[in-house]
Order: C-alpha cells, then structure tokens, then sequence
C-alpha cells in the first residue's frame, strides 16, 4: 500500500454512527438523485470528495461512501449467505442493504484491486474495482497514485466510462476529461509493468 502518512481526515458525519464503522461502511456524502456511486477507503476518501467535486462540475452527481473495511463487508456477506442457504431464510445483508440500489459503482482503495473486488456480488449496478496492482515505484505519492491509476483523475474518469457504457452520457466527455486531466490512453497498464 502506499498509506503511512499524514492527512487530514474529513469531518465525520451524522450518519457515521459506531456500528457502521465496525460493520464496514458508511455513507459520507448524499446527493439528490445521484448518478453513481463511489467507494472509497482510506485516504482514498479524500481523492473520492475531490472526484466528487470534479463531477458536480460536469453536473454529475454522485453518492460517496466510507469503506472502513472491505474484508467486514465480506465477512457479512459470507456469513448471511450460508445463513440464507442453511436456515432457509431470506435475511439481507449489512453489504446489500448499503448497496442496494442500482447505481454504477466505482470503487477505490490503496491495496490491490482483489480487496475492493471482494463486496462486488452484494453491490447492485456495474461494479469498477481500482487498486495498486503491479509493482511498487520509488517515486512521490502523488505519482505513484496517478501510476497505479487511483487518484481522483482517474476515479473521474472510470465513473465517467461507468456513466457511458450505461448510456447516461456521451463518449465525447470521457475525452475531453483525459485532455483536461492529461491521462495518457497509450500509457502501459500498472499491473503488466
């Protein structure tokens, strides 16, 4: 991961009671009528309000989720599941009921792709999963984050992708979004270099 450094952490709100943290999540940011949905854990959050507030720009208005722990969604899921499939019972889960609506969702974490992934069958709606997958760089944070394709550039552009392979917005912005954020479509996959 690349965390282990000072940032200031964002206002915790109303709704982030003790019980959500534990259980895994919470939602940060409510917009009327979102379009998307963000997940973000970590200081990921941050680069998720920054995304966020890139795409209000656009008009786009999207939901924001703390992810306090992925592996305590998964957990939940898990053991719901067996329960259901045991007990014969229909009990929701904590991960469904958060993510129960259908939006597109984008989710984002310092680790690799595989920890964000592992929610992806409770989350309704198309699921983009962003991770540190390849091998690390010696370099500052903020380059290894554009490198590794998980700043809020990158979480901007892949809920837009999300927003067009949905028919919601035209393919055109996707571009004018990689020139305005400098995004190289030729640049080499992290996970292959």
């Amino acid at each position: 991961t690349l965390m282990n450094e000072n940032y200031s952490h964002p206002k915790r709100p109303k709704n982030a009671t003790t019980e959500n943290i534990i259980k895994g999540a919470y939602k940060y940011l409510e917009n009327k009528n979102p379009s998307l949905r963000i997940l973000a854990s970590g200081v990921t959050l941050n680069f998720a309000i920054d995304a966020e507030k890139e795409l209000k720009k656009l008009g786009i208005f999207t939901e924001i989720w703390s992810v306090t722990s992925f592996n305590e969604l998964f957990k939940d899921g898990i053991e719901v599941e067996r329960l259901n499939r045991y007990e014969n019972k229909k009990s929701v889960s904590y991960v469904e009921s958060c993510f129960s609506e259908c939006l597109p969702t984008v989710a984002v974490s310092e680790y690799v792709r595989a920890y964000t992934n592992q929610i992806r069958q409770w989350v309704n709606g198309d699921y983009v999963t962003l991770g540190t997958d390849g091998f690390g760089r010696s370099d500052t944070r903020e380059s290894l984050r554009k490198f590794f394709e998980i700043d809020r550039y990158y979480i901007v552009l892949n809920s837009l992708k999300a927003l067009v392979d949905q028919g919601k917005i035209e393919k055109s912005v996707i571009e004018k979004a990689m020139d305005k954020y400098n995004i190289d479509s030729e640049k080499p996959d992290p996970i292959n270099s």
